[in-house]
């Protein structure tokens, strides 16, 4: 417990180091004071990344006195080696967060006008992505967080450089079904967030799909890989035929649910296998599969809209 408590005092020393930036440059507000204060700003800036590089050093070392006392000797498998990096990420993160965003503020409250130098709009758009892949890689990461994630990413102008990260994340842990399932995610985020249209979004649609394939093929019943892509077909413009195809794994996914323990989720695969029929023109298998759905789902809105039923 003393070793964690150390890691939450490393963290807010430096939060407590960035507001004490934002006070030396309130106070130096004068005119005649500018060129000081601008010098000593980025001085201290430069100062803290430095701090932070030592930080990570000594967070990393207090890992290992924290795993070492947990009798964490074997050899993890796939997942766990995430879950652990995971943790050490989401602390960096917390760090990388606290300086990014109090060099951002002091740059913006300066008393004279300038912009950051190169080396330090580099460094603080390594901490945005260093975070993003914190929590791209949190278990317990909602699908409305990930949704502002990425919008957020997309605003930066980091939609592509996001990307890049991943790539390189799920290069090193092909096995991990969590971080490709996530690799797979940001190959539609052009489309979703960066407005790719046509042949460039045609390139993305299909390494989206290559990738839940990987997936599928290594486990045919992950069911987020294989709804997704289902759901990615249904978009696909109708001369490629994919339709039909988006119906055949929602069908594959019916089949798969009445195996598994009922999750709310899993009403979505009857509304959109309905939704897949009706499109096609198969109102009488659309209507049967929203009713089968109701069946198991009865408090659906979904479903209920299709079947009118109030």
């Amino acid at each position: 417990m003393e070793k964690q408590n150390t890691l939450v005092l490393v963290v807010a020393l430096l939060v407590l180091g960035g507001t004490a930036i934002s006070a030396m440059i309130a106070a130096g507000g004068s005119d005649s004071e500018a060129t000081a204060g601008n010098a000593e700003l980025r001085t201290t800036v430069e100062s803290m990344e430095t701090q932070m590089g030592q930080m990570r050093k000594q967070m990393t070392a207090l890992s290992a006195q924290l795993a070492a006392s947990a009798g964490a000797n074997a050899r993890p498998d796939n997942g766990s080696a995430i879950r652990r990096e995971v943790s050490q990420q989401q602390i960096d993160s917390m760090v990388a967060d606290a300086i990014a965003k109090q060099m951002v503020s002091a740059a913006a409250n300066a008393p004279v006008a300038g912009d950051l130098t190169e080396e330090q709009k580099e460094v603080a758009r390594q901490q945005t992505l260093d975070s993003a892949l914190a929590k791209f890689l949190d278990p317990n990461l909602e699908y409305n967080d990930l949704e502002k994630l990425w919008g957020d990413l997309a605003d930066a102008g980091l939609l592509e450089d996001a990307i890049a990260m991943l790539e390189d994340e799920a290069a090193l842990y092909p096995d991990n079904e969590d971080l490709q399932l996530q690799l797979g995610l940001a190959y539609l985020q052009p489309m979703n967030h960066g407005g790719a249209a046509g042949a460039e979004a045609g390139q993305w649609a299909m390494k989206a799909d290559s990738t839940f394939d990987s997936i599928l093929k290594a486990n045919p019943e992950n069911w987020d890989a294989r709804f997704t892509k289902a759901i990615s077909y249904s978009f696909w413009p109708p001369m490629f035929g994919k339709q039909q195809a988006a119906i055949d794994h929602f069908e594959i996914l019916v089949g798969q649910q009445a195996n598994q323990n009922s999750d709310p989720k899993f009403a979505q695969t009857h509304l959109l296998l309905g939704n897949m029929y009706y499109q096609t023109g198969q109102t009488e298998k659309a209507t049967a599969a929203w009713n089968h759905g109701l069946v198991q789902f009865p408090e659906d809105a979904g479903l209920r809209e299709q079947l009118g039923i109030e």
